[in-house]
C-alpha cells in the first residue's frame, strides 16, 4: 500500500489537482491494469495476511466497480453530492467489520484482499473529502486507531502506512517545479510497473 500511495501522490504532483492526466500517462495506467488483470495473471496465494501475489493491487479491481455501482443509484448519488464527507466515513464504519473480522468471514488467506482492505479504501476516500480542520482531525485519529495490528509482526510497515497517510491528509498538494514533476512522474510510473510485473 505505501507504494500505491506514493504513486498516487507523485502522479498528482505531475498532473495537478484539476488538470486531466496526459494521454501517455493514461495509456501507461491502462497497460498496467492489463498486467494486473485477473484474467491475465491470477494472483498466487501464499500464507499470511498479505498473501496475494499482487498485494493490494487486486483490491481496487474489485472495490472500484462496487463503489461505482453504489454511486450509480440515484438516491445514493444525491446523498453523496449533498453530504460529500458523509458517505466515506459510513463505508469506513462498515469496512471495519471486516477489518476486525466481526462478521464471521473465512480466514484472510481464503478471501480476496478487497474484502479485508475495503476500510482502507474508505479511509482514503474520507481523507480526500476532508476539507476542513475537524474532518482532517477525525481521519487523522482514525488511522492510528485502525492500522495497528493489520500487518501482524510488521510494526515498521504499519508506522510507515500511518505516517504516509497523515502526510497526505495534511499536505494534499506540494509546491514543485516542472522538471521535478516530470522526474517524479517517471519514477512513479516505473515503480508501479516494477511492482506489478515482479
Amino acid at each position: 500500500m505505501p507504494s500505491a500511495l506514493l504513486t498516487c501522490r507523485l502522479l498528482c504532483l505531475r498532473t495537478g489537482p484539476h488538470r486531466p492526466p496526459p494521454a501517455r500517462t493514461v495509456r501507461q495506467v491502462v497497460r498496467g491494469w492489463k498486467v494486473a488483470s485477473p484474467a491475465r495473471r491470477m494472483p498466487t496465494r501464499r500464507p499470511g495476511p498479505t498473501r496475494s501475489g499482487l498485494g493490494f493491487v487486486e483490491a481496487p479491481v474489485y472495490i472500484l466497480p462496487a463503489v461505482t455501482a453504489l454511486l450509480a443509484a440515484p438516491a445514493v448519488h444525491r446523498l453523496e453530492r449533498r453530504f460529500p464527507y458523509g458517505l466515506p466515513p459510513a463505508l469506513l464504519g462498515l469496512g471495519l467489520f471486516t477489518r476486525h473480522e466481526l462478521v464471521g468471514l473465512p480466514d484472510r488467506a481464503r478471501i480476496t484482499d478487497a474484502v479485508t482492505v475495503f476500510w482502507l479504501f474508505a479511509l482514503g476516500w474520507a481523507a480526500a473529502r476532508a476539507r476542513n480542520l475537524p474532518h482532517r482531525l477525525v481521519v487523522t485519529a482514525v488511522a492510528p486507531a485502525t492500522v495497528p495490528g493489520f500487518f501482524p509482526g510488521e510494526p515498521r510497515r504499519e508506522l510507515f502506512v500511518m505516517a504516509g497517510f497523515c502526510l497526505l491528509v495534511w499536505f494534499p498538494t506540494l509546491p514543485s517545479v516542472r522538471r521535478v514533476n516530470q522526474l517524479a512522474g517517471l519514477l512513479a510510473g516505473s515503480s508501479l510497473a516494477i511492482y506489478l510485473t515482479q
